[in-house]
Formats: C-alpha cells, structure tokens, sequence
C-alpha cells in the first residue's frame, strides 16, 4: 500500500514504529497486568491493535490520493497504538505457560 502511493523509502516505518514502541511497553504491560489483572491488560491491547488496524485501514480507504500526508499520518498514528499490542503479545506467552498444567 505504501509502495503503491508513493512512499517506498519510509514503506517499513509502520513496522519500525511497531517496534520502537513495543520496547518501552514491554515493561509497562507487566506492571499494568500486576495491577489490573492480565485478563484485562490482554483485553485492552486486542481493542487496541483493533483500533489501530481501523485507523490504518481508515487512512488508506479515505485518502486515496497518491503521496497523501494524511494517508501516512494515519498508517503511523495506527501502528503508534500496535506497539502495546505487540508487547502485550509477547508477553502472553507467560501467562500460558503460568496457567497451563
């Protein structure tokens, strides 16, 4: 989609941003899921990739002008909130092995 409109030199800034954001997070889900439950920390971050997936899908449907700016503003803006999903991901692996037999 990047590629296709013009922005192939920053077409890995989503993921980059993914990642970026997903350090700082790792140790903030942790803390969150200790006081709040992992239940609801994982709950929160699947309503977030949710809605960051809309709003980069929203960037996409509604500007679909070749080189928008608002078009890439809104990709990251979606990617931006991903990184505590993929952070929370990760983690789960831990509450799965506390809770398995």
């Amino acid at each position: 989609c990047l590629i296709d409109n013009g922005y192939g030199s920053v077409s890995s800034a989503p993921l980059g941003l993914i990642m970026l954001l997903s350090s700082p997070c790792a140790v903030v889900v942790p803390r969150l899921a200790n006081g709040m439950g992992e239940r609801k920390v994982f709950v929160l971050a699947s309503a977030l990739g949710v809605a960051g997936s809309l709003v980069q899908m929203a960037g996409t449907m509604v500007f679909r002008e070749h080189g928008s700016a608002a078009q890439l503003a809104l990709i990251l803006a979606g990617a931006s909130v991903q990184g505590f999903t993929y952070a929370s991901s990760n983690n789960l692996r831990f509450a799965v092995a506390r809770f398995s037999p």
